[in-house]
């Protein structure tokens, strides 16, 4: 149901990479990831969802390992709920926000 509220769990950024549940954004390169991990994991989770899509040998076309590492953020949301294209969204916040959950964007 849109909107509703939902539990969110690392399962919801996708299967377990390297440790890290990592999910591409759907229209460019860019990643969120459940969690704040060690850049070394998260990247090592990056390459293996891309290889998985089959567009490892295309992003490393488009970009360098520092291009990724320089766009990576610690962020915090809350709130999250199923929008209106039935995808997981939430709110950003602040880290002593009640409810917040660490999530990581990769947007190099």
């Amino acid at each position: 149901m849109s909107g509703t509220p939902t539990a969110v769990t690392a399962e919801d950024f996708g299967p377990s990479r390297h440790g890290v549940h990592v999910v591409s954004f759907e229209d460019d390169w860019g990643w969120y990831a459940y969690g704040h991990h060690a850049n070394r994991r998260l990247l090592a989770a990056i390459n293996h969802e891309t290889r998985e899509l089959g567009v490892g040998i295309e992003l490393r076309e488009v970009m360098e390992v520092d291009d990724i590492e320089a766009g990576v953020q610690l962020r915090w949301a809350r709130n999250f709920h199923i929008n209106f294209c039935q995808e997981l969204a939430w709110d950003w916040c602040e880290s002593n926000t009640p409810g917040a959950v660490a999530i990581t964007v990769v947007h190099p």
